[in-house]
């Protein structure tokens, strides 16, 4: 299913019906949901054990939403939304994980490719929920329009104008 973190780390796996995505570090959450006909995506990324790292709170209102922000979570709270606790942890070395909204479900990847991707299928990009830039804290994208090039440091910007037609060719 994954392989065994890394000292001081812990997988957060993506799990899937075929009506929602799942994002836990608990195995034993992970195989209950596998037994119960869910199915394996694998490895999102690694998170941190360091509890003294950024909180990763996890909520629940018909599906999951998981936020290193506390004044969402306060704010979802108020709205209706059921806290659960913290879900994990984050740190510098965790990469960017973008979210999404679409087909009722908040959706999660680590992956700048994917992200363009569903963004391409319609869904609606809320951004990066917690992570940092791995490139490098200087990172530049490129991309194009058939006409010209659009340059940024902006991970949350070159999400939104592939919506529009920018094609993304790379950092």
């Amino acid at each position: 299913l994954a392989a065994k973190p890394e000292v001081g780390r812990s997988n957060v796996y993506r799990i899937n019906s075929s009506k929602e995505h799942h994002y836990t570090v608990s195995l034993s959450e992970r195989d209950s949901l596998l037994r119960n006909g869910w199915n394996s995506e694998g490895m999102l990324y690694q998170s941190t054990t360091e509890v003294t790292s950024t909180p990763v709170y996890r909520l629940y209102n018909k599906e999951h939403l998981f936020t290193s922000s506390e004044q969402e979570k306060n704010s979802l709270v108020k709205s209706g939304w059921k806290y659960e606790g913290i879900a994990w942890y984050v740190d510098s070395r965790t990469p960017y994980i973008f979210r999404f909204y679409t087909n009722g479900e908040h959706f999660y990847t680590a992956s700048l490719n994917e992200a363009l991707s569903i963004t391409n299928k319609g869904a609606s990009s809320e951004g990066v929920a917690f992570g940092y830039n791995q490139e490098s804290t200087n990172s530049v994208y490129r991309l194009y329009n058939g006409t010209n090039h659009f340059l940024t440091s902006n991970i949350n910007e070159v999400i939104q104008i592939t919506n529009n037609g920018w094609k993304y060719e790379g950092i």
